[in-house]
């Protein structure tokens, strides 16, 4: 096992310590996404009014509706690449990224959680190198034109 790998008193042997941190990692990322879905989707408020009182009246929207809307606007589809056989079947596995998060080998996705597993554990450096057309950069064409780099960064 990996704590056999680490001294007694180190943070990655501490299991209590350990699930805290994923906890809490995990509630960072999400309220991030709530952040990013509510400055393209609102927060779910219609009809909002204020009456001759002062009063301010509102309606919410149906709360499974939008949180179907956010799980799909971040959603990754993982791709096995060996049950691909053209690009017409790569096609309708992987939509555009104007309906949901984007897509990656599963290849690609257990090498990054290894490699970032590795880092945390070892406190070693962690090196995202990105490539590819304008939207990843920041220039347009993906969910708030951040560029992916930046974003990656910040949440790491």
């Amino acid at each position: 096992p990996l704590s056999t790998k680490f001294p007694p008193e180190s943070w990655q042997v501490d299991a209590v310590y350990v699930n805290h941190f994923l906890d809490a990692a995990t509630k960072l990322v999400r309220r991030g996404q709530e952040g990013i879905f509510a400055a393209y989707h609102g927060y779910g408020l219609t009809n909002v009014t204020v009456d001759d009182d002062g009063e301010i009246k509102w309606e919410i929207d149906n709360a499974d509706e939008r949180m179907t809307q956010r799980l799909r606007m971040f959603h990754l589809e993982e791709v096995d690449l060996g049950t691909v056989t053209s690009a017409e079947y790569l096609q309708l596995k992987v939509p555009s990224w104007r309906t949901q998060g984007g897509w990656t080998t599963t290849r690609s996705m257990d090498g990054l959680e290894r490699r970032l597993l590795h880092s945390m554990m070892t406190t070693s450096n962690f090196t995202v190198v990105v490539t590819g057309s304008w939207q990843s950069m920041g220039y347009g064409g993906n969910h708030g034109w951040q560029s992916m780099a930046g974003v990656l960064e910040h949440l790491l």
